[in-house]
């Protein structure tokens, strides 16, 4: 008759190096898609473009309206506005709200007067800096908007 012999130790679980080992990876894992992911403030040339947009859509409304509008900027915002009743009234219009920079960006202060036509008072550049970047819009003297 055969010889029992007693039956071998199970080891369940995991042993403390195999899971250090997993921890270890998981954190490098963390770590690359922390690093990979984007700016949640966008681009600073993204935000100017979308800067640039509003200000065509002003003189856009300049000339719809046949009312002088006027942009103002700040290191804080922006602000729209059209003449009314001998003064500048704030445009009323969801997307031209007077409005805030992205948290970290700056602009330079002008202010851009459009008449009916869609004119410029005068040829203005603004500088818009975020983390040591700059990027400028520029309006010309025929109105024409150009990011650089």
């Amino acid at each position: 008759m055969p010889i029992l012999s007693a039956p071998a130790k199970r080891r369940n679980g995991f042993t403390l190096i195999e899971l250090m080992v997993v921890i270890a990876i998981i954190g490098v894992m963390a770590g690359a898609v922390a690093l990979s992911l984007p700016d949640p403030r966008g681009t600073l040339v993204a935000e100017v473009e979308r800067f640039a947009a509003k200000t065509q859509a002003v003189r856009d409304e300049a000339i719809m309206t046949a009312r002088a509008t006027q942009l103002e900027t700040s290191t804080a915002g922006y602000r729209f506005a059209h003449r009314a009743k001998g003064g500048w009234v704030e445009l009323p219009s969801k997307p031209l709200k007077t409005g805030a920079w992205q948290q970290g960006t700056a602009a330079s202060a002008a202010t851009i007067e459009f008449d009916p036509l869609g004119l410029p008072d005068d040829p203005e550049v603004i500088t818009f800096s975020r983390d040591g970047a700059q990027v400028t819009l520029s309006v010309g003297a025929d109105g024409e908007l150009r990011i650089g």
